[in-house]
């Protein structure tokens, strides 16, 4: 269901192209736009930790991290994430490729 992202507290923001960009933030919120930031879908992270950090390797991989260790990745543009074992509790504030 896409949204306007009013109201959100966003923590990082990663733009694919001109269109397409992924945000994280609190309470696992991760959203996604396609249409340049007028409307947002709301994607399912499975946490609702604190996600801090977003980078994409390519326009298909990217990785999200937060609180306690949380990381998630995609294959696939950003549309689905998968949790990624983590050997640390820490908080993780940034990824980069």
């Amino acid at each position: 269901m896409a949204t306007q992202a009013k109201g959100y507290n966003f923590s990082a923001i990663a733009s694919l192209d001109p269109s397409t960009a992924v945000a994280c933030g609190r309470n696992g919120l991760i959203i996604r736009t396609i249409d340049g930031g007028y409307n947002w879908d709301s994607l399912s992270s499975g946490t609702s930790e604190r996600l801090r950090g977003i980078a994409f390797a390519n326009d298909m991989l990217g990785v999200i991290v937060g609180d306690f260790g949380y990381i998630t990745r995609t294959t696939d543009a950003g549309l689905s994430w998968n949790y990624v074992s983590s050997s640390t509790s820490k908080f993780l504030y940034s990824v980069a490729f």
